[in-house]
């Protein structure tokens, strides 16, 4: 169950844009501090805050959405 569940946040995750993709593996599976990211992604930490709570939203959107397609 497992293996799937990880199957099924991969698939989501590349349906995400390639930055908001970016910064949620970045933080969440590689566990990269906010200020790696900003200084390699060259964003200011506001521009952190937005991309990743954005990104975040449209992926349990999408997380809805595959549960409950109607």
């Amino acid at each position: 169950m497992a293996n799937q569940n990880e199957a099924i946040v991969q698939e989501l995750l590349q349906s995400l844009p390639e930055r908001d993709r970016e910064v949620l593996i970045r933080f969440y599976l590689q566990e990269q501090s906010q200020e790696v990211i900003c200084r390699e992604m060259g964003l200011t930490d506001t521009q952190y805050r937005l991309l990743k709570s954005r990104a975040k939203a449209r992926l349990a959107e999408l997380g809805r959405r595959r549960v409950s397609p109607n």
